[in-house]
């Protein structure tokens, strides 16, 4: 990667200022965690060399007279000094951590664009995003971690700082989570909040007042909303808008789209603007949104997947007096796409 066109550097330093005496005190059980958790599982059986030696042999004596390793009596174990120990954590940080930031700069090497602008990122944007990519360690949020660097410098001061605290803290289970709703997501910026009753013919005035079926379960809102995904405090606190108009040929239409749809309705066939019930969304998550929606392996033809959603809004269309709907899979985001008809 060249550095003119791509500022993401391999610079990773890491201090061991800890005190290493609890982990050199530690029982043989003990150490063997202890070195797992500060190693990895490369180096999970590091206890096997440090441990259980005899000072007997002539290789032990020469170490401990060196001062490279501690005799425990007690024990009748060899132990490596702190500040060998030190080194040798120091190492195996900087290793990990260097194998998680090159991950994702790969990530977003793969997916910067040449010539989309003169302008670069901020170097603020840049340090946070190198300091946190050290530590995601998961496939799915390095791509994610890496296509937002990408997206950052393809189009600068599009990508929040806060955006980078909510993706560094996102787990992997959230991620996908929050991929599983895709098709449920609206123009980018919310998430459909329930799917309307259908009328009852004997009780029509009383419809309004029966409780709709939710999009998602009362368990997955809570995750989204603690995840900084969702920003509504509950199922029932649900905003509402009006589908969007727009010109299509000589025809006016109000249009709404997901990751992979688009979906609109003639202005003239209607006797209202259609509106949608919705999950408002944080800036996080829409830059999140706007990451996958580039991401191949996710933007997929599936036409059930547009059929649902239909489904989920049918009631609120017949209420506006819509009988057909028009969807088309989305090639181009600037365009609307060619559509089929779709009877409600």
């Amino acid at each position: 990667m060249n550095d003119s066109k791509n500022p993401i550097n391999v610079d990773v330093s890491v201090s061991a200022k800890a005190d290493l005496a609890p982990i050199i005190k530690a029982t043989p059980k003990g150490f063997k965690y202890l070195s797992f958790l500060l190693f990895g599982k490369r180096e999970a059986n590091l206890e096997k060399y440090v441990r259980l030696s005899k000072a007997q042999t002539d290789v032990d004596e020469k170490g401990v007279l060196e001062g490279r390793l501690i005799f425990n009596a007690k024990e009748n174990t060899l132990l490596p000094t702190p500040q060998n120990l030190k080194e040798q954590i120091v190492g195996a940080i900087q290793d990990e951590e260097i194998q998680n930031l090159i991950a994702c700069s790969i990530k977003a090497a793969e997916n910067i664009k040449e010539g989309e602008t003169e302008k670069e990122p901020s170097q603020d944007f840049i340090n946070r995003w190198r300091n946190d990519a050290k530590q995601i360690h998961s496939e799915e949020l390095q791509n994610i971690w890496g296509r937002l660097m990408a997206e950052e410098i393809n189009n600068p001061n599009s990508i929040s700082l806060r955006t980078l605290d909510v993706v560094k803290n996102i787990s992997r289970s959230e991620a996908e989570l929050f991929v599983q709703y895709l098709k449920y997501i609206c123009n980018g910026r919310c998430l459909i909040a329930y799917k309307a009753n259908e009328s009852d013919p004997i009780h029509e005035e009383y419809r309004v007042f029966l409780q709709p079926k939710p999009i998602i379960n009362r368990k997955d809102l809570v995750t989204l909303r603690d995840a900084g995904i969702i920003v509504n405090a509950s199922s029932t606190d649900t905003l509402s808008g009006n589908w969007s108009p727009l010109v299509k040929g000589n025809k006016n239409i109000y249009y709404i789209s997901t990751i992979n749809y688009c979906f609109y309705v003639f202005a003239d066939k209607v006797k209202m603007i259609p509106r949608v019930h919705f999950l408002e969304f944080s800036k996080a998550a829409q830059d999140i949104f706007l990451i996958l929606r580039q991401d191949k392996n996710i933007r997929q033809y599936n036409k059930q997947d547009a059929i649902d959603f239909i489904e989920v809004i049918r009631q609120d269309l017949l209420d506006c007096g819509a009988k057909h709907i028009y969807f088309g899979y989305i090639e181009n985001y600037d365009q609307i796409p060619v559509c089929e008809k779709y009877s409600l």
